[in-house]
């Protein structure tokens, strides 16, 4: 459960106790300034509380059991394009079948933390999620054509999910890897071996 809350909870409400200090500190030198700064923390709460309901709905039903892996990354796809107006295409290989409750579920829980980050922070148009099968193993892609980040720097802050997501990948035996360059999108690939 964490997890599932680092990003919405936790960051929202430490962004916020920091700006309302902020507010606190400049509120009889420049109450104007304080005012805006105010507004800002209710919206980043608000935008936290919506964040937090989406995480919590997600964890009670189980799209994976509903709807199987392809009808969840659907889901999940569908959900991104309606909260923000990115343009998600998502794709399974046929041949992605039995994967196993547990190698599901990472599957699924880093789509949909990489498709969070998308909408949050990349400022894209376009958003692409695929899933198949290559040799002996399962490839995940999540890739975007926003505004990106020198991933060779190091992860900007404000992406804590990416850390969840290494966990998730290392706890099925898989790797994490991300891609990105100012201006030229993100990448987000998920590999695991599986010997069927």
């Amino acid at each position: 459960m964490a997890r599932e809350l680092h990003d919405t909870l936790a960051h929202s409400l430490s962004a916020t106790a920091v700006q309302l200090e902020a507010v606190k500190a400049l509120w009889d030198e420049d109450p104007d300034q304080a005012k805006e700064m105010l507004n800002q923390s209710l919206e980043r709460a608000r935008g936290g509380l919506g964040e937090a309901r989406r995480a919590i709905q997600a964890l009670r039903a189980s799209p994976l059991e509903e709807r199987g892996i392809v009808g969840a990354l659907d889901q999940l796809g569908a959900a991104a394009a309606a909260r923000s107006s990115i343009a998600v295409d998502v794709v399974v290989d046929d041949s992605v079948i039995d994967l196993g409750p547990q190698l599901e579920q990472a599957v699924y829980r880093i789509a949909d933390e990489a498709l969070t980050n998308v909408v949050r922070h990349s400022r894209a148009s376009a958003a692409s999620v695929r899933l198949e099968r290559v040799k002996r193993g399962l490839s995940l892609t999540v890739s975007d054509n926003g505004s990106g980040f020198d991933s060779a720097g190091g992860v900007p802050n404000g992406h804590l999910g990416l850390q969840g997501m290494r966990e998730r990948a290392e706890l099925v035996g898989g790797s994490l890897h991300v891609v990105s360059a100012p201006n030229g999108g993100t990448t987000v690939g998920f590999d695991v071996r599986i010997d069927q």
